[in-house]
């Protein structure tokens, strides 16, 4: 018997607009973490270098197995730009300080074991809270990952100009060396 699930999973225009509405939700949830980290212009290049990564969750892939690992390198790949911009995000807070200032750099290079541990205990409550922006992110980029496009079926003209841009826009980001250096996993 099909139920209405699946015959809205074999519709490629209702495929396609899951995989948007995923896409969009993924891109909104990078952005509000990384707009708690980062100021102005570092937003957009930001957005710029993981919007490669949004495109090839669009791109459609019909076999389950690399649906999959899709779904896990879009998860990590997004999670690198959350811890990013909660670190940050804490670092400012805290300090007013990015985490390449020589005062943290400093301050994690001259501790030990102990003084961890009594940061932990004096700051528990903090780090618990950006933990938790960490996990529920973590959790909602999770579960729409999974949504990428799975059907063949042909993409409008429109949707297939607007992942091409992306692609090249993206590709200029990574060509730019103080862009790369931005990225999380470079930083």
């Amino acid at each position: 018997m099909n139920t209405r699930a699946d015959r809205l999973d074999d519709n490629p225009l209702h495929a396609h607009r899951v995989a948007w509405l995923a896409c969009g939700a993924i891109a909104a949830t990078l952005l509000a973490v990384i707009v708690l980290g980062h100021d102005d212009r570092r937003i957009a290049q930001l957005l710029v270098l993981a919007a490669p990564a949004l495109a090839w969750m669009l791109w459609p892939v019909r076999s389950p197995a690399l649906h999959r690992l899709r779904s896990v390198l879009l998860w990590l790949w997004a999670m690198a730009f959350v811890l990013d911009g909660v670190v940050r995000a804490f670092l400012l807070e805290a300090y007013q300080a990015a985490p390449d200032s020589s005062f943290v750099l400093s301050a994690s290079a001259n501790t030990n074991a102990r003084e961890t541990g009594e940061y932990v205990a004096t700051h528990w409550r903090a780090l618990l809270i950006w933990s938790g922006a960490a996990v529920a992110a973590g959790v909602l980029i999770a579960r729409y990952a999974r949504r990428g496009s799975r059907l063949a079926a042909p993409w409008p003209r429109w949707a297939v100009a607007v992942l091409a841009a992306t692609l090249l826009l993206g590709s200029v980001g990574y060509l730019s060396k103080p862009w790369r250096r931005l990225h999380p996993v470079a930083f």
